[in-house]
């Protein structure tokens, strides 16, 4: 019998000081920007343990202030053409949960990498949102539910930080 799951995930909306978002771009990934994220290890690993772990490997950010789970989530499913490819035991989509998490516009960041080929810190707005998670947000979670999220919250994001 196949046994075809979602592979859990977390990520990051981190922030700056400004109030801008951390977009990267992994390397062969023309123009599809995204957040920082990564999979939950079936080794006990929590949401927390990965979000730390993920922000090591790909921004060499080794304390990254964690506020608060953020109300927006995402899951998707990879195309149907591809399931009659998908192996017994492999992902058939994901389901991710993500964090509020502020790091300085002013932290060196290990990119690029061999994972990741640049970053940008940008506006949270819906067209802006938008305009970089093209590919990542065709459903439209990230640009229509990140800047009510942001809005309602930033302020006291921000307090946090001082």
């Amino acid at each position: 019998m196949t046994n075809r799951i979602f592979r859990a995930a977390v990520g990051a909306f981190i922030f700056n000081e400004d109030g801008e978002l951390l977009v990267v771009l992994k390397h062969n990934y023309v123009n599809k920007w995204d957040i920082a994220k990564g999979g939950i290890d079936f080794n006990g690993e929590d949401d927390i343990t990965t979000l730390k772990r993920e922000l090591f490997e790909e921004l060499g950010v080794s304390d990254p202030k964690i506020l608060r789970r953020s109300m927006v989530s995402k899951v998707f499913l990879k195309p149907k053409f591809e399931w009659n490819q998908i192996e017994t035991n492999e992902y058939v989509g994901q389901a991710q949960v993500n964090y509020w998490v502020f790091i300085s516009k002013d932290t060196k960041l290990t990119i690029p990498n061999e994972e990741l080929e640049q970053y940008k810190w940008i506006k949270i707005d819906k067209e802006t949102i938008k305009e970089y998670f093209n590919v990542h947000d065709a459903e439209g979670t990230y640009q229509n539910f990140l800047p009510i999220e942001w809005n309602q919250i930033k302020d006291e994001l921000l307090k946090e930080i001082i």
